[in-house]
């Protein structure tokens, strides 16, 4: 018996490792004239006098090709050829299974395999190997094809393998393509001691759909609850410098300092508010972009433009109202009327004598003027400005008789007593000029005022409009805001989101009506 452990055969010199043979006679089977083994290498009878070099196929795990090395072989590409010939046989004609020894007798010589084996044997010496298992069914059901890539591998004799070995072996690919086929043939099958999959059922399919919208509130309902957690963008609809962009700003800044968040505003003008609309209407539903939404773009807009890029009934989320500016009729100091009573009367005795301006066609000014003329029954021209305050200029200066404009314009003016005012046109008295007094004192049911409020596009979780119209709410009661909105000309207008959603629904026929009256169109 060698240094190994393993008995030598019939016909090997002492110190010969197991499967080397002599030169004591040629190979069985050797052809007439043939080389063996020996000298087909010129080296002689090394094998017999040196011991197994130490392999090194972990370092390069790459299969022999044919031959001495070849397809089936088992051994690392790199082996010389002589180390593969030792296990299987000679070349020149000895069968390879007359080579074949037990599995215990082929261990490697090398003393890192038996280590590794020895810690196997010591580890997993009570727990049967599912690898093994795999193996040895991979061996059955191939009758003995590949089992030979893994012949070299230290196997115990109770068919439990040398996991270390095994396991860094087959990751290395020492097994190559018997290697490949084992695990494609093997997968499909349970690994012992894990539990199976469940595969969907109907049932359990049934319950995951239920359970997806759930999932989808919970998820909507915390991320809400903590809005705003980034900058939020606010479009206006109107340019900077204009009494909607001081208030939209003077909002914007309240928010900022209740949240702890930047709200940006961003003004986007053009074509009566329909470019910044757009803007709003086809941002991202992600609570993180908003903007200005009143009568010019939700009520008026529809009857002007004949084809909106956006529809003001499904394309916006009504998160909250912002503010009210009641239209103001005034007059040059020069009318001899004082009151609205008076003016009525003047203007049935007079038809057609005064006229009224406006700073634009289809605003809400020109609207309340043409309501006026309507539930009057007087006759008064339309003169139409571009903006209100060369209107206002021209109106100091007696070129046009009448106004109907924002309280916001001409709020200076008439505190100063350069032009009269006669009435507004909300139903109610503004805070801002409590003593002018409303029309609907004296027409009953005439409201026609500009609002604004605060949407958002379409599809924005109903928890987090809730909390934006919270956190609005708060900011509108804020002192500042109180003062800046009533410096303007504005009132807080505290509307929830449905109050909001509804009272812009019930403007639009009005405006519609009013619109086709006046003649205004969007040339």
């Amino acid at each position: 018996m060698d240094r190994n452990g393993h008995r030598p055969g019939p016909g090997a010199r002492a110190g010969a490792w197991p499967g080397a043979r002599t030169t004591a006679g040629p190979a069985p089977g050797a052809r007439a004239g043939g080389l063996g083994a020996d000298e087909h290498h010129g080296h002689g009878d090394h094998r017999a006098d040196h011991p197994r070099p130490r392999p090194h196929h972990f370092r390069q795990p790459r299969l022999a090709a044919a031959g001495a090395g070849g397809r089936g072989s088992g051994f690392p590409r790199r082996w010389p050829a002589r180390h593969c010939h030792a296990l299987q046989g000679d070349r020149a004609g000895q069968p390879r299974a007359a080579a074949r020894r037990p599995a215990v007798q082929q261990r490697p010589a090398g003393p890192h395999h038996r280590g590794l084996a020895a810690t196997a044997d010591r580890q997993y010496r009570a727990r049967p190997g599912p690898l093994a298992g795999r193996l040895q069914r991979h061996r059955a059901t191939q009758g003995g094809r590949g089992s030979r890539q893994l012949r070299h591998l230290p196997i115990r004799a109770a068919g439990r393998p040398a996991w270390p070995a095994l396991r860094l072996a087959l990751s290395a690919g020492i097994a190559g393509h018997g290697h490949r086929r084992l695990g494609a043939e093997t997968a499909a099958e349970p690994r012992r001691g894990r539990p199976r999959m469940p595969q969907p059922t109907r049932r359990l399919l049934l319950a995951a759909g239920l359970a997806v919208p759930g999932l989808a509130l919970a998820q909507s309902n915390s991320t809400a609850g903590d809005w705003p957690r980034q900058t939020v963008r606010y479009i206006n609809l109107y340019a900077p410098g204009g009494a909607n962009d001081i208030l939209s700003r003077a909002f914007c800044q309240a928010m900022t300092q209740i949240t702890g968040q930047q709200f940006v505003v961003e003004n986007r003008t053009g074509a009566g508010g329909t470019v910044g609309s757009d803007a709003i209407a086809k941002a991202r539903p992600d609570g993180y972009t908003m903007g200005l939404g009143g009568a010019a773009n939700l009520a008026i807009a529809p009857s002007l433009f004949p084809s909106l890029p956006y529809d003001p009934a499904r394309d916006y989320t009504h998160l909250t109202g912002l503010y009210r500016q009641p239209n103001v009729l005034i007059v040059n100091t020069a009318v001899p009327a004082r009151t609205l009573p008076e003016f009525i009367a003047l203007l049935r005795a007079n038809p057609g004598r005064y006229n009224y301006a406006t700073g634009g066609a289809g605003t809400t000014p020109h609207l309340s003027g043409e309501l006026f003329k309507q539930r009057t029954g007087t006759e008064m021209p339309f003169v139409q400005y571009r903006g209100g305050a060369p209107a206002l200029v021209d109106l100091m200066a007696g070129q046009v008789q009448a106004i109907f404009d924002n309280l916001a314009g001409p709020y200076g003016s008439i505190r100063d007593g350069k032009v009269r005012a006669l009435a507004v046109t909300s139903p109610e008295r503004s805070p801002v000029l409590p003593d002018v007094p409303a029309m609907a004192e004296f027409l009953p049911g005439f409201d026609l005022t500009s609002w604004n409020g605060m949407v958002a596009p379409a599809g924005l979780p109903q928890a987090m409009v809730l909390r934006i119209a919270e956190l609005s709410h708060r900011a509108l009661q804020s002192p500042e805001v109180v003062r800046v909105f009533t410096e303007n000309g504005a009132t807080p207008w505290l509307a929830g989101p449905e109050d909001y959603a509804a009272y812009t629904r019930a403007q639009e026929p009005l405006m519609r009506q009013l619109v086709k009256l006046s003649g205004a169109s969007a040339g």
